[in-house]
């Protein structure tokens, strides 16, 4: 019988590759992971979603598709095709724990991957199936969630909107200033964004940021919104000069504001839930929150 292997992952260390494989199953298109040294030796089946006596047991068969390891090597996210007519499926934290065998040591006892070694449990007897992988299967997020978070895009979406539409027309026709310094002023911000955007979603995802992500988006959002309001309330008497320093300085101070909480708010969504399906369903919240102001 034809045996697929595929979706091959090489861990963080380099020490291991995980894979989908039908070896051991009677259909082609039931797969479960294995592991291996890099070297190719020492292989493995790490999940039994598609043996009936395991308590891993998923009825009706799965095709466990692509993975990724987390940095460490200790966890797969990991893609399972639960049916096979409708192509559905579900996203999976597999977590690889602990057990009591001990040889050969860098495989029973751990990896040894720059010292972070990640453990695999196994029965006290080679080909017993004893260990056991954890599936961390999300539960759904309600649908007051879901509205809450997408009620978060309408300030963006209203602020990118007005600012197409108004502020050509408020500095050249309403401020009298030359439209090549609006334009100008409108290029600064934009090389603005494409110098920080990249370091504040940097910033976003180190765990230092994250502990206080809510209470900093709150900051930026106030100070977007103070920048956006003095962007169309310049003092009066001012001279070309100086109200093309103004639109600049609100401009890059509203810019600068929004991308401290916009940024961190599209990584929100899709931290609130690790399946698929669910975060398309927040996608699609926030998407038709923001159409909302347009």
């Amino acid at each position: 019988m034809t045996t697929w292997d595929e979706h091959a992952q090489l861990s963080p260390g380099g020490g291991h590759i995980v894979w989908m494989s039908s070896q051991q199953l009677p259909s082609v298109l039931q797969t479960d992971y294995w592991l291996m040294d890099a070297s190719g030796s020492n292989k493995e089946r790490i999940t039994f979603f598609n043996d009936a006596g395991s308590s891993e047991y998923i009825a009706g068969g799965v095709t466990s598709g692509d993975s990724a390891w987390n940095a460490d090597g200790t966890k797969l996210v990991a893609y399972l095709i639960v049916s096979q007519q409708s192509r559905s499926g579900r996203i999976v934290m597999l977590s690889l724990t602990g057990g009591s065998r001990s040889a050969p040591a860098a495989r029973r006892s751990g990896f040894a991957e720059g010292g972070r070694g990640a453990v695999l449990a196994r029965g006290d007897e080679p080909g017993e199936n004893a260990g056991r992988v954890s599936r961390e299967a999300a539960a759904p997020l309600s649908a007051r969630t879901k509205i809450l978070y997408g009620v978060g895009g309408i300030g963006n979406a209203v602020r990118n909107s007005l600012l197409a539409l108004f502020t050509v027309f408020f500095y050249t026709s309403v401020q009298g200033l030359p439209g090549s310094l609006v334009g100008m002023a409108a290029a600064i911000g934009l090389v603005s964004d494409l110098a920080l955007d990249p370091l504040i979603g940097h910033l976003s995802d180190r765990p230092g940021f994250r502990r206080t992500r809510r209470t900093l988006m709150l900051a930026a959002a106030v100070t977007a919104g103070l920048g956006f309001w003095a962007l169309f309330s310049p003092p009066s008497g001012l001279t070309p000069g100086g109200l093309f320093a103004w639109l600049v300085a609100t401009s890059l101070v509203s810019r600068v504001g929004m991308a401290f909480f916009a940024i961190p708010y599209f990584a929100l969504g899709v931290e609130l839930s690790q399946d698929y399906q669910e975060r398309t369903a927040v996608s699609g919240v926030r998407g038709s929150s923001s159409c909302c102001p347009r």
